[in-house]
C-alpha cells in the first residue's frame, strides 16, 4: 500500500472493547514481563568492583500534580520540553498505551492513538521520531476470515501522526483451511521496508506447517523475499544501515543457529556454529529459547542470549557475541555465575557502546531451592568476552533490579526497582554513583509489553521542532 501523507492531529482516546479483544489476539508474537519475587535486603558482595561508598535512599515520589480547576483565570501547565535521554514504554493495562519517559526531567508523557491500539515502537534515525504499529480498530472483525489489520505509521513525540507507512493482515484465512500469521515484525531503519516472521498451519489448534522470515517493501507491495524455505525462525533484527536482516532458523541437522542475509535472501551467512541440539521448550513458549540478536553499531557483530532447556524444570543459559561475518563466535562467562543448572535463568543485552568495544546485559536467576530473585548487570569487552564492571542487585534499593536500560549510552543506565512503580534510579558505571529519579506522572506498567531506549544521540525536543520546521515545504 502506498504512503499517504496526513495532517499533524492530536491523538484521540477512542478506545472499545472489541480493540481489546484484537489486541489480545493479535499480540501471539509479544512477550509479556513477569515481575520476578521480592528478594530480601541483602545479598552478597560484588564480583568484581566494590559497591558505592553509600547508595542514596530514594525519597518519596512526589504526588502527581493535581488537575487544574475550569476558571477563566487557570489554564493547564504547558509539558516541558523533552531532553533526554528517553524511553518509549508500551503498556498493555486496559488500554494499549505508550509512555515517553525523559530520564532527565523524571516527566512520563503518555501517547494514545485514534482508532488504533498500539502494538509496539521503534524510534527513527536521531530519536526525533517513531514508527508505531497499530491495530486498527476501525473495521473490527469478530466474524471469519477474521483478519486483523495493522497500520504502521510515523509520528512526532507528541504523538501527531505525520504519515501512514504501510499497512498489512496481521492475521487470514486460506480457503477456510489454513491459517496465516506474522509475529517479530520490524520496520527497516529507512522505512523502505517491513520484515517478519510468517507462520502457517492452524492457528487455533497451534499446528504449524511451516514458518518463514519475510521481508516486504512498504513503497511497492509487490515486492517481497522469503529469505529462508519452510524453516522455524522466530527473532530478526535489522543491520544499523538497514541492508541486512540478522534471523534464526535450524540447520541441516535440526540444530538452531542465527543468520545474516541481504535484505531480499542474498549473501545469506551462517554466523553461529553450535553443535548440539538443545530440546526446546513447549510451543506455547516457543521463541524464548533464543533472544533478539542485537547488532553492534558499527555492524559487525551481534550479541544474543541463549536459554537451555535442561532436565525436569531447570534452566541454564549462556550469552554469546559473533561476528556478522560468521567467523567469530565467542562465550561470556560472567565470574560469579552458577555453574549448575538453576530454577529460571533469564538474559537481556542492554546496548553496546557507540564505538562497538562493549556491551552491558543483565542477567537474572532463581537457584534450584527456589531462593531468592538474583539480578546482576555486567559491562563486557566486545574482544576477549570478559567482565570489567559488575552491578549485583544487593547494591540498589530494594534488593534488585526489575528492569535495566540505556540513559544516553551504556555508562549510565536506568534501572527501575519497584515490581509496580518506578522507583527509578541512574547509576554511573565510572564513578559507581545511584542517583534517584522521582517521575511525574508514572507511567502504568501493571502489564508491561516493551522499552525501547531513544537513540544515544537525541537532540532534545526543542532540536526536533526547530529541525521540523526548517524541513518543512
Amino acid at each position: 500500500m502506498s504512503r499517504r501523507k496526513l495532517p499533524a492531529t492530536k491523538p484521540l482516546a477512542i478506545w472499545c472493547a472489541i480493540g481489546l479483544i484484537l489486541a489480545a489476539c493479535a499480540r501471539g508474537g509479544t512477550t509479556t514481563e513477569a515481575s520476578p519475587p521480592t528478594p530480601s535486603a541483602t545479598r552478597g558482595q560484588p564480583a568484581a568492583t566494590e559497591a558505592p561508598s553509600e547508595t542514596p535512599k530514594p525519597s518519596a515520589i512526589p504526588a502527581q500534580s493535581p488537575t487544574p480547576t475550569n476558571t477563566p483565570f487557570l489554564s493547564p501547565t504547558p509539558e516541558p520540553p523533552l531532553v533526554g535521554p528517553l524511553v518509549a514504554i508500551v503498556s498493555d493495562t486496559a488500554k494499549p498505551t505508550m509512555y515517553i519517559l525523559d530520564m532527565t526531567l523524571g516527566f512520563s508523557r503518555r501517547l494514545q492513538f485514534e482508532g488504533g491500539l498500539i502494538v509496539q515502537a521503534q524510534w527513527i534515525g536521531d530519536g526525533c521520531q517513531l514508527y508505531v504499529t497499530l491495530l486498527d480498530t476501525s473495521q473490527p472483525s469478530l466474524e471469519p476470515p477474521y483478519t486483523d489489520i495493522y497500520k504502521v505509521v510515523r509520528t512526532d513525540l507528541e504523538g501527531n501522526i505525520l504519515e501512514e507507512v504501510f499497512t498489512y493482515p496481521q492475521f487470514r484465512e486460506v480457503g477456510g483451511e489454513r491459517d496465516v500469521w506474522r509475529t517479530s515484525t520490524a520496520i527497516s531503519p529507512t522505512g523502505d521496508w517491513l520484515a517478519s516472521v510468517v507462520k502457517s498451519g492452524d492457528f487455533w489448534n497451534q499446528q504449524l506447517e511451516s514458518v518463514d522470515v519475510e521481508v516486504i517493501s512498504t513503497r511497492n507491495e509487490g515486492q517481497r523475499y522469503v529469505l529462508t524455505d519452510g524453516g522455524d525462525a522466530a527473532h530478526i533484527a535489522w543491520s544499523p544501515d538497514g541492508t541486512r536482516l540478522a534471523f534464526d532458523d535450524r540447520d541441516a541437522a535440526g540444530v538452531r543457529q542465527f543468520y545474516v542475509a541481504n535484505l531480499d535472501g542474498t549473501g545469506k551467512v551462517q554466523v553461529t556454529h553450535f553443535t548440539e541440539a538443545y530440546p526446546d521448550v513447549p510451543y506455547a513458549d516457543s521463541g524464548l529459547t533464543l533472544s533478539d540478536p542485537v547488532w553492534s553499531p558499527d555492524g559487525r557483530l551481534l550479541a544474543f542470549s541463549y536459554k537451555l532447556t535442561d532436565e525436569g524444570p531447570l534452566r541454564t543459559g549462556s550469552v554469546w557475541i559473533v561476528s556478522a561475518t560468521g567467523d567469530r563466535q565467542i562465550q561470556v562467562i560472567p565470574e560469579g555465575l552458577p555453574e549448575e543448572p538453576v530454577k529460571e535463568w533469564l538474559g537481556t543485552i542492554i546496548g553496546w557502546s557507540e564505538d562497538s568495544a562493549r556491551l552491558a546485559l543483565n542477567i537474572g536467576l532463581i537457584p534450584q531451592d527456589g531462593g531468592e530473585y538474583i539480578t546482576t548487570v555486567y559491562w563486557i569487552d566486545a574482544v576477549s568476552g570478559s567482565a570489567f564492571h559488575v552491578l549485583n542487585g544487593s547494591e540498589v534499593p530494594k534488593g534488585y533490579i526489575d528492569q535495566v536500560f540505556t540513559a544516553g549510552g551504556i555508562n549510565t543506565l536506568a534501572t527501575r526497582t519497584g515490581a509496580g512503580s518506578w522507583d527509578l534510579y541512574l547509576y554511573d558505571s565510572l564513578t559507581g554513583s545511584l542517583e534517584y529519579v522521582p517521575v511525574q506522572n508514572q507511567p502504568d506498567i501493571r502489564q508491561l509489553l516493551r522499552i525501547i531506549e531513544s537513540p544515544y544521540n537525541f537532540p532534545g525536543e526543542a532540536a526536533c521542532k526547530a529541525q521540523a520546521d526548517i524541513q518543512a515545504p
